[in-house]
């Protein structure tokens, strides 16, 4: 009302709107921001990440990709003086493919990863050393190298940021559907021992995951056991946690006040051990998660995972879905807050579901 132009004030505007979960609203604010300071790098990032959310994918890329010039992007660029890869015109180059987000991310991108590599002579791809045993197996054709190793200029001609992929592969809906299915693999012996320890002829069994470790969002994304009893309380179920955390007290504390015993491997180091994770996961006959890494894992699995996804704050812009299933992951359902902080309609919605696979399979 007093100053229609101030820039700060449309960008603050478009973020709450966006923690509330009214995407357009905010789009239309962070576009008023730039209009104002055609610079400011916060709102444009920020509308890249809600048009892409929104399946305005050229654009939302253009504008994702200027994150490195927001203040509110903290993830390192790589220092090289070799070019950024602009085009898939040249085959005969070799190109070096690097992370710059978390465990999460680094799967979800690793979808392109086999298309990228059709364009290039070589693909050297640069990740968390956690994830390379289970790429590999999927990804014959690709150098696959960690994170926290040196990489000579002279081992390749042109990089690309892992953010930046989506913007030559993901321009459409319907590009989405070019990725391997699945497109990571677990250790089929580690499968086959968590089949004979838990795996029962007249039960389910069931990977689950409900809290994050983001620190900005963890209260928003997360959830607990109480949150979840409506689904726990199921019978013939037996549930496999997939938290990397100690969480022995309040998995104990669930069982003595319910009597629901949530079973938990410890010869598996959820935190460390990601291919011994996605062996866990391999083994289940779903997942129900949080917005979390597992979620991102089973869904690289094209394992049958429910998502339970909040409303505005806690909901990422690349949990976007058609007909209620991720875009990235087609065997993942979403199922997301109806009213910000209000687990109940995601709950309710996942029990039947659970009873409805469980109905089917006669168990």
């Amino acid at each position: 009302e007093l100053n229609k132009k101030n820039f700060l004030a449309f960008n603050n505007l478009g973020a709450c709107y966006a923690f509330q979960g009214q995407v357009d609203l905010a789009i239309h604010n962070f576009k008023k921001s730039i209009n104002l300071e055609t610079s400011y790098f916060d709102a444009i990032y920020r509308l890249g990440q809600m048009q892409i959310y929104n399946f305005d994918f050229k654009e939302g890329w253009l504008n994702f990709q200027k994150r490195w010039l927001s203040s509110d992007y903290s993830h390192k660029s790589l220092k090289t003086s070799k070019p950024l890869m602009e085009n898939l015109n040249n085959k005969c180059l070799t190109v070096l493919a690097w992370n710059e987000q978390g465990l999460g991310d680094q799967i979800m991108y690793g979808s392109m990863f086999d298309e990228l590599s059709q364009y290039v002579k070589k693909l050297i791809v640069q990740i968390d050393k956690r994830l390379i045993n289970i790429f590999r197996p999927t990804h014959p054709q690709i150098t696959f190298i960690n994170t926290e190793d040196f990489i000579d200029e002279k081992n390749y001609d042109q990089h690309i940021p892992f953010g930046h992929i989506g913007g030559h592969f993901r321009l459409s809906k319907e590009d989405f559907k070019n990725s391997l299915s699945p497109y990571v693999q677990s250790n089929l012996k580690t499968k086959q021992f968590i089949l004979n320890k838990y795996k029962d002829k007249n039960n389910l069994l069931v990977g689950l995951s409900w809290s994050s470790a983001n620190h900005l969002i963890s209260n928003n994304k997360s959830l607990s056991l109480e949150i979840l009893y409506p689904i726990l309380r199921i019978k013939n179920i037996k549930f496999l946690s997939l938290e990397y955390k100690n969480n022995t007290k309040e998995l104990n504390s669930f069982y003595d006040e319910h009597g629901i015993k949530i079973f938990k491997e410890d010869t598996i180091d959820n935190f460390y051990d990601i291919e011994g994770l996605s062996s866990l996961i391999d083994a289940c006959d779903f997942i129900i998660s949080c917005s979390n890494t597992n979620a991102h894992l089973s869904g690289a699995l094209s394992k049958k995972t429910f998502l339970l996804l909040a409303k505005g704050k806690g909901r990422l812009w690349n949990w976007n879905a058609v007909n209620g299933k991720s875009i990235w992951y087609p065997n993942t359902r979403v199922f997301e807050q109806k009213t910000v902080g209000n687990w109940s309609d995601p709950i309710n919605e996942v029990e039947k579901e659970v009873l409805n696979f469980r109905q089917n399979l006669n168990v």
